[in-house]
Order: C-alpha cells, then structure tokens, then sequence
C-alpha cells in the first residue's frame, strides 16, 4: 500500500473483548461539568478487559479479520516541520473483508500543521479510545513544545474522526523543540501511558486524568528507543541506547539496571512469549545482536544470537514471532527464534517501523513494514522448518559440519587408494565397517595421536551403540 508520505511510525491495534468495548463506547460520551475531555474518555479498566489479566496471550485465537471488529494499523508519517509538499498525518486502516486479499483501507486521519511535526511514536489503549502520538507542536516562544497529542473519538468505529483532547510534555524542557517523543505505549491494563524521548526522558502518566505518577519524570541518560509494560502491568522495561532499565510501576523501584558491552548499544526492548523479553544490541556498525531475558530472573540474558553483520533499525516481536529490520533495507523474520525468511531490499531506504498482525487464523500472521518510501508492505510468516534442528545464527557451525564431511569423504576415497599401514605411519587414522559372526563392529587402526589424545573414546560410543565391538 502508498501510504503517500513517509512512514515514521506504525502500531496494531487489536478488538478487546465486547464488554470491554461496551464500556468504552458509553464512557466516552460521558462528561462532568468541569472535567477535561480526555478524563471523561478514559473508562475504568475492568475484569472483563482481557489485558488486565496475568495470563499469557500467546494461545489465544486470533482475531476475524473485517472493518470495526477487526485490527487496525495505526500509521504516522508526513514530510517533517516546513514547507515540505507532504502532509504530517495519522491514519487508521483498516483490512478488507475478502480475506484472500491483503488489502488495507484508510478509514479516519487526521492532519497535523504544516509546522508540526510528523508523528514519531503512535500508542493506543487497549479499548481503542484513545491515541497517544508524539508530535512536536510549531516552533514558537511564548508556547510550550505540545509534543504527546491525546486523540479521543467519539464511538467505537474506525470512521470516527479524531479529536485531540489534550497535549502533554513529556520531553525534558517545554520549551525544548530538539527533543521528540520516539517511544509510547500504554499498559494492557490501560491504566497506565509511559514515554520515551530523544534525549533520554522517561516519564509515565496515570490515563485517567493523564497526571504523571510521583516517581515519574526519570533521566534515562541516552535517547529512549522503546518503552513495554508486562502483561500484568506490573513493570516497565525502558531501552535506552546506553541503558536497560526495568521499573515497578507503582513504587518506581528498579528491578534492573543493566549496560551495553563496551562497544555496543541497544537499539531496541520488548515483551516476549511467557515472562521472557528481547532486546536487540548493535556493536558499531558490524552485526546485531538478539538477546533473551526471564523477568524472573533478570541479571544477565539467557540466550543471545547474531542475526546479521549488518546494525538493525527496527524491531517487532508477537508471542512466537520476531522481525528485525537492517541498516541494509532488509527485513529477517523468525519463529520460534529460527529464522524463517529473509527479504533483501524490502524497501527502498531502511524500514523505519514494524508491526506483526493476526487478522485471521486463515490468513496467517503478517509483518507489516514502514519507512520513509511511503511503501506499507506486508510479508507472510512461516511456520519453523522441523528440520531446523540449528538454532538461527549458526552459519559458522554449518559451514565447519560441511568442511568435516568433505574431509571425510576424502579420507574414505584416499583409504580405498592407500594401504591402510602407510596411512597409520603417516599418521592417518584408518577405520572400516567389518562385520561377521560377532555382528557389526567398526574395525579401527589407531594413530598414536588418535590414542594419545583420548579421541577413541568415539569409536567405543559407536560400537556399543551399534552393538558391536572393537
């Protein structure tokens, strides 16, 4: 899809169960004299939200696929603050009800002055009634930088336009128009919206009434690429470049604290399958680096792969499903932490935004791509092969498996040549598959470094499984 103007930011939004919904609906509307907007348009979470419960989503059915009661993607993009030609804007899409076809439909947008900015991080509530879009406001003296836009509507439709209730200032200095808002996300409960900015502000705001917690705002130290709640919305995992912060919500204790390796950044934190969660860390410009961490026990990562020799720009995981966008215009997607497709050049400049949807089980989750070509693609997802036995980032020991069986194939073809003496005094070790009355064994002639070295303990592990003997 042409989106028409760059894309610099891209989320999904997922139905919440029809109560929950209900209660968005009918709180929307309801204003007392005197209350802001916003507050009016922010319900009471409620059990029946499925994201205030503790459990894992990974297993749930996905969503059906169709206008209102389907996803939305939520994309920001324009030309930037000036007298660009292309529009700052942010649109709701929704999919098409054929679900043989992958087509995504603008259903509400809303425009933004040719002064301000385009929107650099998008979040929406987990009832969708409302949008927080870090957009820095025109340039003024006498105004304060308006750079996290609260946009509320009306009903529960996608078609319903966008009204922006409030503005709040999430970067350091209000009147700081260097800084930008580059991370938002509310929590699965929606009782909570946390920031981010480019020069390192963390802040977090209670939705109703949008005040900011007492501990909150807090300098992270170096530009704040992510911010994610757990799924309880207990805890808040802030990636910054130079550091991995994780907060308890409510009192603001640190629970982790963590730094790059000398040489290497994060680029990117977010929630995993079960209590893990992945960062992404680029050493320089020579490769990128996935790590896992257990939130139960988060002191060090407990598995790290290298996706690529290239640094990554973007990144996106959904339960099982992980994509990670490169310096180099190329998208790597995996499953299952096995990588299952690589797109070179998926884009014409480096993709600036990700996000995985599950529209429909027919049609199978899709990473959706965003960047500054204007170009919204979508790439289908895999399954795992059976065979991939390796774990992703192991071309290294795949390319030793293959020099060993060549070498053995030579040594098999050499021994047919070679009296199998002359290969021992040379210090080649020879071996044959004999067999007879005493059953199948591997007839071995050791090389006296074979011994000395211990190596034959390889050759008795291979008789006793085949139950023969040396």
């Amino acid at each position: 899809m042409n989106f028409g103007v760059p894309i610099t930011s891209l989320t999904i939004s997922r139905p919440p169960r029809p109560a929950a919904a209900a209660t968005a609906v009918a709180a929307v509307p309801q204003r007392k004299p005197g209350q802001h907007p916003a507050a009016a348009a922010i319900p009471t979470a409620t059990a029946t939200n499925p994201a205030t419960t503790d459990k894992d989503d990974s297993k749930k059915a996905d969503q059906p696929v169709g206008g209102d009661a389907g996803e939305w993607v939520v994309v920001g993009g324009g030309g930037g603050p000036g007298k660009t030609g292309l529009t700052n804007q942010l649109a709701i899409l929704t999919w098409s009800d054929d679900r043989n076809e992958l087509t995504l439909t603008k259903r509400a947008s809303c425009p933004f002055d040719r002064e301000e900015d385009s929107p650099w991080s998008l979040a929406v509530s987990p009832d969708r009634s409302l949008i927080a879009a870090g957009v820095n406001g025109a340039r003024t003296d006498d105004k304060s930088n308006r750079n996290c836009r609260i946009f509320s509507r009306s009903t529960a439709s996608a078609d319903a336009p966008l009204h922006e209730t409030k503005a709040l200032v999430t970067v350091k200095s209000e009147k700081n128009y260097d800084d930008y808002q580059c991370a938002s996300e509310f929590s699965p409960s929606g009782a909570y919206l946390a920031t981010g900015s480019d020069q390192g502000q963390f802040t977090i705001h209670h939705t109703e009434g949008l005040e900011q917690l007492a501990w909150s705002p807090v300098p992270i130290g170096s530009k704040v690429f992510t911010v994610a709640f757990t799924r309880d919305s207990t805890k808040v995992l802030v990636t910054a470049e130079r550091a991995l912060k994780v907060f308890d919500v409510k009192t603001g204790e640190l629970v982790l604290d963590a730094v790059p390796p000398t040489g290497h950044v994060f680029r990117s934190g977010r929630i995993g399958p079960g209590s893990t969660f992945y960062t992404l860390v680029n050493r320089k410009r020579e490769k990128c680096i996935l790590s896992v961490w257990d939130l139960t026990r988060p002191t060090r990562p407990i598995r790290s792969l290298t996706i690529a020799s290239k640094p990554a720009v973007s990144f996106a995981v959904d339960r099982d499903i992980v994509a990670v966008a490169l310096a180099d215009c190329s998208l790597h997607i995996y499953r299952d932490l096995r990588r299952v497709a690589i797109h070179p050049n998926a884009h014409d400049v480096p993709i600036q935004a990700l996000a995985i949807s599950r529209r429909s089980p027919t049609a199978g989750p899709q990473v959706l791509s965003g960047s500054g070509d204007g170009q919204l693609r979508t790439w289908p997802v895999s399954h795992a092969s059976k065979l991939a036995l390796l774990p992703a980032g192991t071309t290294l020991v795949m390319a030793i498996m293959a020099l060993m069986v060549a070498m053995l194939m030579a040594w098999l073809v050499v021994s047919v040549a070679v009296p199998a003496d002359q290969l021992i005094a040379s210090g080649v070790p020879f071996w044959k598959i004999g067999g007879g009355s005493e059953g199948m064994k591997v007839e071995f002639a050791h090389a006296a470094w074979v011994t000395q070295s211990g190596l034959d303990w390889i050759l008795v592990t291979v008789n006793q499984a085949i139950g023969g003997s040396v």
